[in-house]
């Protein structure tokens, strides 16, 4: 079988880039290992229309959008483009959220034109992004 495989682009995995193409490589070795034909392609590249089965790791929002396009034609994507969408802080705070699983108090702020309210300690600050920008953040 013939697998497309698309890493995640570098933007969207600052300071962790080295260990996600470090685990999208080692499924690609497993994968050709069991004898499927593995294509990789830079996060940029349009995806093969002979294509019927692809694995990814990408989070940019257009090419989402055509696995989406794929997946809905009945082609098979390792971590669905649904899936994927949903890996943020912002979903998983609304699905707890809808399905009644306790989590702390989730206020999103953008601070570039956001006043910052009073915190009551404990509490837990972190990016609304998803990921650092710099070792510092983590």
């Amino acid at each position: 079988m013939k697998i497309v495989a698309i890493p995640r682009a570098h933007a969207d995995s600052p300071n962790m880039s080295d260990k996600d193409m470090a685990l999208f490589h080692l499924i690609a070795e497993k994968l050709s290992a069991s004898g499927h034909c593995v294509e990789i392609l830079r996060d940029n590249e349009e995806i093969p229309a002979e294509c019927d089965t692809f694995f990814h790791m990408t989070r940019t929002p257009q090419r989402l959008e055509q696995i989406a396009a794929f997946e809905a034609t009945g082609r098979r994507a390792i971590n669905s483009s649904h899936a994927t969408r949903n890996c943020s802080r912002k979903e998983f705070t609304r699905i707890l959220t809808l399905t009644g699983i306790k989590q702390p108090p989730y206020t999103p702020l953008d601070t570039g034109t956001a006043t910052m309210p009073s915190l009551k300690y404990p509490g837990w600050l972190k990016k609304s992004i998803g990921w650092s920008l710099y070792p510092e953040d983590v």
